[in-house]
């Protein structure tokens, strides 16, 4: 184990090429193959729109995993340009739980204002990160990078899964406790990150940090299912509402 570094890269080799992070490349379509799963599961539920913002949410999520895995076992040959995409992605898949989340609001006024609210803060993520990688592009971070699409979720997930599924808990049914677990589960990535804690070469911070998304993402799905009936309901009711 290690604290406050990292290990060295994993370092291989396939067909001539010089490539990195293995690990990395498993995680993340480990992560993937889970999101498609549950993609897979609730695509067909196309009259709920909260369901179907969710499964928007599930296949940007495996798109986004799927190009950082190879970003990170390309980075010989990538260079920074192959971590762009998954931070777009990243403000994306976001901006997909806190529409599904806001979509359940019952004042109508209140509800178009926080949706303009999400697009909004989500254009400026978008746009500001699009400044940094043209302004900045030889000399772009990884961690500059990442300020973007994580300081847009702490936001934007701190209000949809923080505080909305706790008052839709007490409101509608308990079952919605389970998206704000899976937001919870996400924390101590914060710290993992913080601290480097490295616990082996082939698993390390970020291998980590992607076992709790993997917790998060089942969290998620058990929230969908449970709460399906209440949100056909819900929707169904403000359907009919004047």
């Amino acid at each position: 184990m290690r604290i406050g570094s990292d290990f060295d890269k994993i370092e291989w080799e396939f067909l001539g090429m010089n490539l990195l992070e293995p690990n990395a490349l498993i995680g993340d379509l480990l992560l993937c193959f889970i999101a498609i799963m549950f993609f897979s599961l609730i695509r067909k539920e196309t009259s709920n729109l909260f369901v179907r913002y969710w499964s928007r949410f599930y296949l940007t999520f495996a798109i986004s995993f799927v190009i950082g895995g190879f970003g990170h076992v390309l980075f010989n040959y990538t260079h920074i340009a192959g971590r762009i995409p998954p931070w777009y992605l990243g403000i994306i898949t976001s901006f997909w739980i806190e529409q599904s989340m806001i979509l359940l609001w019952p004042q109508p006024k209140i509800r178009k204002l926080l949706q303009q609210i999400s697009m909004v803060k989500s254009g400026f993520f978008l746009l500001g990160l699009t400044v940094y990688v043209l302004v900045w592009f030889d000399s772009l971070s990884l961690t500059t990078g990442m300020i973007f699409p994580t300081y847009n979720a702490i936001i934007g997930l701190g209000g949809s899964l923080g505080i909305l599924a706790v008052i839709y808990q007490g409101r509608y049914t308990n079952d919605f406790k389970y998206f704000w677990y899976g937001a919870l589960s996400f924390f101590p990535s914060a710290i993992i990150q913080g601290l480097k804690l490295n616990i082996h070469p082939w698993f390390d911070r970020n291998d980590l940090s992607h076992l709790l998304l993997l917790i998060g993402l089942f969290f998620y799905y058990k929230g969908i299912k449970s709460t399906q009936h209440a949100t056909d309901m819900i929707l169904s009711n403000m359907q009919k509402a004047p």
